[in-house]
């Protein structure tokens, strides 16, 4: 066998070790990352996609885990925005006070949006929705959709992204390594 051979042979081989170690560490490491001990919704109250015929005084989100103070819930519907006050960071759950009356302007879809800080410190931001619809009141003309956007979503697609490129970042160093190691 000549030394071009031999040398093609061990490229090969450190290019398919390169590629097994990263498709290994994306099997191990993606499935873990949602879970990874960030808080996740478990219940809302309102139940997200609920329609309700009587008002709610407060909207209260239960989370997997203990969130942090500095957690934001916000409410918008037809009318605008509809959540008042602080929002109320108990251990595992965040709260805060709404106003909606039997009228038509509040009639129709409304957004909660939250961004709550996981106990690790990682934020977590996310919507749930209801539908508010008293019997005998019709909503007003032009109010059916939420005015607000509330908390923007999350940011799956920088983690994974930021996972890929450590995994090549590593494989191409390994690459190198194995490279002089060879020389």
């Amino acid at each position: 066998m000549t030394a071009s051979a031999r040398a093609g042979g061990r490229l090969l081989r450190v290019a398919a070790a390169v590629v097994t170690t990263v498709a290994v560490a994306g099997l191990v490491l993606l499935p873990a990352s949602p879970a990874g001990a960030h808080a996740a919704l478990v219940a809302a109250a309102p139940d997200d996609g609920a329609t309700l015929t009587s008002a709610p005084s407060r909207v209260v989100l239960r989370f997997d885990e203990n969130v942090r103070t500095s957690s934001v819930l916000v409410v918008d519907g037809p009318s605008g925005r509809v959540s008042h006050g602080p929002t109320r960071v108990v251990d595992d759950t965040v709260g805060v006070a709404v106003t909606l009356a039997p009228r038509p302007s509040y009639v129709g879809q409304y957004t909660v949006g939250y961004r709550v800080v996981s106990s690790d410190g990682h934020p977590v931001a996310g919507r749930t929705t209801f539908r508010y619809a008293p019997p005998g009141v019709k909503a007003a003309p032009g109010t059916e959709e939420p005015t607000g956007q509330g908390a923007p979503g999350g940011s799956t697609g920088w983690v994974v992204g930021g996972v890929v490129v450590v995994l090549l970042g590593a494989g191409g160093l390994l690459l190198a390594a194995r490279r002089r190691g060879s020389s």
